[in-house]
């Protein structure tokens, strides 16, 4: 993936932007796996632990989830996602 500003991304997948929109995504993954330049998400509040742990630098959150650090607030995470891994291999305008 080439890097894209959280910002960007927000626009690209109708996304509220939650935090710093200068953040650069370079990769997705999951929570325990995710490193600086990641993006994971978080859809259920019962792991919103979990996400105080992660290295991510930003994170896609359902409405009713804290995200406590740059993100994109979506109302469905899961559909969200998916775009963006739909993504990885096409440039994002």
């Amino acid at each position: 993936m080439d890097p894209v500003r959280l910002r960007d991304l927000a626009r690209q997948l109708d996304a509220e932007l939650l935090g710093d929109g200068e953040v650069l995504v370079t990769g997705v993954a999951g929570l325990g796996d995710a490193g600086p330049g990641d993006i994971t998400f978080l859809a259920a509040r019962d792991r919103t632990e979990q996400l105080a742990h992660c290295r991510a630098a930003a994170v896609i959150v359902g409405p009713d989830v804290a995200a406590h650090r740059p993100g994109l607030r979506v109302d469905d995470p899961y559909a969200v996602l998916a775009r963006l891994l739909a993504r990885l291999e096409t440039p994002l305008d």
